[in-house]
């Protein structure tokens, strides 16, 4: 049986190869852990990132609201007081950020935003990435009251929790969408298979479309830096069409090999 260390196996599985054939010989689990420690290792370097691009944008909010910059504000019965009468915008995110208890905005005034959350008296809308807008009631989430001093308070401990919630939040966003599209993959690969007349079993099958998705999972992470969203058939070619072109070149391989041997 041909070894492969990690790294040969990220290069490797990035184009079909004698590689596919080569791996079907180990066991799942060595191709599970192998996916696992790449979601890992991607989803560090991008929350990391993201943690930092955040905690910044957190803490100076934190600063500004203890110094009177931005009003003292509660949330008691599911309804947000802001001291004042006027409108407040928070700049320190790439995100448009309202704060109006008194319905000086509507939906409308903010939807030229790709980004933005409009925290309003009995509620708070948010669009991001132009997926929205989205609108929640504080009643339905919030199950607290938080007064002036309680809100400072959270905001630098969301401050200080942010690096780390924001690497747990990826690496499960992660492992959630490589299993959502690991199966459809999956589904694909079963119908190649098929027609291809090729005595794989599925679990085979499976093992495969776990080392074809390298790209794509190495490609959701990459597209969460990006300033604007990507388009949807460029994630679906990603996803889909690259790993089931793998499959397809490897099962032909194999049905080539197949037929030398007969002929022999």
């Amino acid at each position: 049986m041909k070894k492969y260390n990690w790294i040969q196996k990220v290069g490797l599985s990035l184009v079909p190869s004698e590689f596919y054939i080569h791996v079907l010989q180990e066991k799942m689990r060595h191709a599970i852990g192998y996916m696992v420690v790449f979601i890992l290792i991607l989803s560090l370097s991008v929350g990391i990132y993201t943690g930092l691009q955040v905690k910044s944008g957190m803490d100076a909010t934190a600063t500004d609201y203890n110094n009177g910059v931005i009003p003292q504000m509660s949330l008691l019965d599911g309804e947000l007081t802001i001291d004042g009468t006027d409108t407040v915008t928070i700049e320190h995110f790439n995100t448009f950020i309202v704060l109006d208890d008194e319905y000086k905005y509507n939906i409308n005034d903010v939807l030229v935003y790709e980004n933005f959350i409009l925290f309003q008296k009995t509620g708070f809308s948010f669009m991001s990435k132009g997926v929205g807008p989205m609108v929640y009631q504080y009643k339905d989430t919030f199950f607290m009251n938080l007064t002036a001093e309680d809100v400072g308070t959270m905001l630098s401990l969301m401050a200080n929790l942010m690096i780390p919630v924001s690497i747990m939040s990826q690496f499960t966003l992660s492992i959630a969408s490589f299993f959502f599209n690991s199966l459809f993959v999956l589904l694909i690969g079963n119908i190649l298979r098929t027609i291809s007349g090729l005595g794989l079993r599925l679990k085979q099958v499976y093992h495969m479309v776990i080392y074809a998705m390298s790209f794509s999972v190495f490609w959701v992470h990459y597209t969460t830096l990006l300033p604007r969203q990507v388009p949807m058939w460029l994630d679906n070619f990603v996803f889909y069409t690259i790993p089931s072109l793998i499959l397809i070149t490897v099962f032909m391989m194999i049905r080539k090999r197949a037929v030398e041997e007969l002929s022999k």
